[in-house]
C-alpha cells in the first residue's frame, strides 16, 4: 500500500507540473539506525531558485557535479529542518541524481534509536513561487503518514 502511495505521489509530481510541488520522504531504517531523507524537486524550478543564490552558471544536469552538490546541499539545508523526538537533527548530504524532469537529493540522519515524533520545517521553493506545495511523508517499520504543506504553511508534525 505504501509503495502505491509513493508511486502515486511521484506520478502526481510529474503530472502536476507546471504546478509547483516537491516531495520530501523520511524513512527510518532500524537496522542502520538512520533516517534516510529524500527530496524531489522539479529540475527547472530548482535551477531557477539556485540561480538567484549564486553568480555561477547553474546546470543541474550537465554542470559540474561538485558545484551542483554544494548548491543543492546548501539550499536544502537552509530550507529543510527536521526534529526527531523533539531534538533538532543534522542531515548529512549523500548526493543527488536526475530522474525524469526532477532532481532527487539524498541525506541521512545518523544515530537514531527510535522515532516517536517527527517535526519537519519545510520552506523549499517558497522563496521561488507562492503557489508551492511541499508534500512530506514519514515512514517507520510500523507507521506511515503524509502531510501537504501549501504556502505559507511551513511545518508538519507526525506522532507515532
Amino acid at each position: 500500500m505504501m509503495n502505491l502511495l509513493i508511486t502515486f505521489a511521484a506520478a502526481l509530481l510529474h503530472l502536476m507540473h507546471p504546478f509547483y510541488v516537491s516531495l520530501t520522504e523520511l524513512s527510518y531504517n532500524e537496522k542502520s539506525g538512520a533516517v534516510e531523507v529524500s527530496v524531489r524537486i522539479f529540475t527547472s524550478d530548482f535551477e531557477q531558485i539556485l540561480k538567484t543564490k549564486t553568480t555561477a552558471k547553474v546546470d543541474l544536469i550537465h554542470g559540474e557535479e561538485a558545484a551542483n552538490s554544494k548548491l543543492i546541499q546548501t539550499y536544502i539545508g537552509d530550507h529543510l529542518r527536521i526534529e526527531i523526538n523533539n531534538v533538532r537533527q543534522t542531515m548529512h548530504y549523500i548526493g543527488f541524481e536526475e530522474q525524469g524532469e526532477s532532481i532527487w537529493a539524498y541525506f541521512e540522519i545518523r544515530n537514531v534509536t527510535t522515532v516517536n515524533s517527527v517535526s519537519v520545517h519545510n520552506t523549499l521553493l517558497y522563496d521561488f513561487i507562492k503557489e508551492q506545495i511541499n508534500l512530506v511523508q514519514v515512514r517507520t517499520s510500523t507507521n506511515s503518514a503524509m502531510q501537504k504543506l501549501s504556502y505559507p504553511q511551513q511545518s508538519a508534525v507526525f506522532k507515532f
